[in-house]
């Protein structure tokens, strides 16, 4: 895989990530600090997140950072504290 081909890929991926913790744009910027149109970028592979910019975008979506590099439309599976995300659906379920 090339460079382009990684940006690609991981910009997908975080849109994909994004709209399955149902936030727009917006939304990810408001909560991680990050300017909407560099969001935009990154998931349209023009840009590269930096790890300090992941970690925040994964923090937004309570989402664990190495959850960005399972590529494809693989429902994330681990929070931001490590926590199982199936679990925290079930308990919120419950109430």
């Amino acid at each position: 895989m090339t460079n382009i081909d990684i940006r690609e890929e991981f910009g997908k991926r975080t849109k994909f990530l994004r709209k399955n913790r149902k936030m727009c744009q917006w939304d990810l910027s408001r909560l991680s600090g990050i300017d909407r149109g560099y969001i935009s970028e990154v998931e349209n592979g023009r840009s590269a997140a930096t790890i300090d910019l992941i970690n925040r975008m994964a923090k937004a979506m309570d989402l664990h950072p190495a959850e960005f590099f399972v590529f494809g439309k693989e429902t994330p599976k681990i929070s931001y504290d490590g926590k199982d995300l199936a679990d925290s659906v079930a308990a919120k379920l419950k109430k």
